[in-house]
């Protein structure tokens, strides 16, 4: 059920997704998840642990995929707003 409400875990997959696709933070993620989301302010604790484990298991050249196809779905509509930036369908 839609309460009209965001998530705790839309706004912090969104922080994420802007940390993700900036290349200085995006590797600097892969060597310290945790350090970087601290200082950029992504509250890791509220995206569920499943997904959470899945985007710290991934390198680099994964993360910059995943970047690359959320700026074309994002440019072709493909997104919704949240307090945390814009996070992609896909």
């Amino acid at each position: 059920m839609d309460t009209g409400q965001e998530s705790g875990a839309a706004a912090a997959l969104a922080r994420l997704m802007v940390v993700i696709r900036d290349e200085g933070t995006r590797g600097a993620f892969v060597d310290d998840p945790e350090g970087v989301m601290e200082r950029e302010g992504v509250n890791g604790a509220d995206i569920p642990e499943p997904a959470m484990q899945a985007i710290k298991d991934l390198g680099a050249d994964e993360l910059r995929f995943i970047s690359d196809i959320c700026e074309r779905f994002t440019e072709a509509g493909l997104f919704f707003e949240s307090s945390g930036g814009k996070v992609c369908f896909f």
